[in-house]
């Protein structure tokens, strides 16, 4: 066993050095109590936030994208049941009005499918938006050889969609369909007002 002997009339010097060694010692557990502060603090924020929860824009299930909201649906209907089932909703069928969101809406769906989206044509080569967005205004991006009006069809092809063939782009470009085929939809609506 060692011991520690002390002498009681120590040099200027070694009483220096032993303060500053208590110096640092309290300075140390002071930092350390300072870190166990800040750790607290933040994870008290991260639970305040969980329980409060970051609150979206959009509803429940819907995707939030510049000021919009957007519901994808995996249910097969015609396009007047998708735009009233939209309706319903608070929303209509989604207009796309400009490449960005129609980027944007090409790689938020996963399948392969077609989906219906807010364009309709009235009266022939009468196109026009379910928000009364005017269509002639809108950057229009059909695919190659759309819409050709298959007359294979009692009804025509007057409804819009978003074509299941992926350019090399990895865009979803528009395509004209039979109204009554059955295909899932996209549903687009302003964000609700907290």
């Amino acid at each position: 066993m060692e011991s520690v002997s002390y002498d009681r009339f120590t040099t200027p010097e070694a009483e220096i050095n032993h303060t500053g060694q208590k110096f640092f010692l309290e300075s140390g557990r002071q930092n350390r109590k300072m870190y166990i502060i800040y750790g607290i603090l933040v994870l008290y924020v991260f639970i305040l936030t969980l329980a409060v929860g970051i609150k979206s824009p959009c509803q429940e299930d819907w995707v939030f994208y510049k000021d919009s909201c957007y519901f994808q649906s995996s249910a097969m209907k015609s396009w007047q049941n998708a735009e009233n089932n939209c309706i319903q909703k608070g929303s209509h069928l989604v207009v796309v009005n400009d490449l960005d969101e129609l980027d944007f809406l090409s790689a938020i769906v996963k399948t392969s499918n077609s989906y219906w989206m807010g364009l309709v044509e009235k009266e022939e080569g009468q196109w026009s938006w379910v928000d009364g967005s005017d269509f002639s205004a809108t950057e229009q991006h059909w695919d190659v050889g759309q819409p050709d009006d298959w007359n294979v069809r009692v009804n025509g092809e007057d409804c819009g969609q978003l074509h299941g063939r992926i350019t090399e782009e990895r865009r979803r470009l528009w395509n004209d369909a039979d109204c009554t085929l059955s295909y899932p939809y996209i549903c687009e609506s302003k964000p609700k007002s907290h």
